[in-house]
């Protein structure tokens, strides 16, 4: 009897581990999933942020490639 009593206890503490593993594992993730998502933010305000200066540079670079063609020829 003695020895089913170990083998429960040992099982149940098993138990314990593995549950406060994927508990903890559990935790890990929704706090990797809320860095993504922050991250996902920043980087659409970043590429928002930097649309204008795009679309100065497509204005700007056939204006200099233009000027390069007419100071150094084609």
């Amino acid at each position: 009897m003695a020895e089913i009593e170990t083998m429960i206890a040992s099982l149940d503490q098993q138990y314990q581990a593995k549950k406060t593993n994927f508990e903890q594992n559990r935790r890990e993730v929704e706090d990797l999933q809320k860095q993504t998502a922050a991250l996902e933010a920043q980087g659409r305000l970043l590429r928002a942020a930097l649309q204008p200066l795009q679309d100065q540079l497509d204005v700007i670079k056939p204006r200099l490639q233009e000027m390069q063609t007419l100071l150094f020829g084609g």
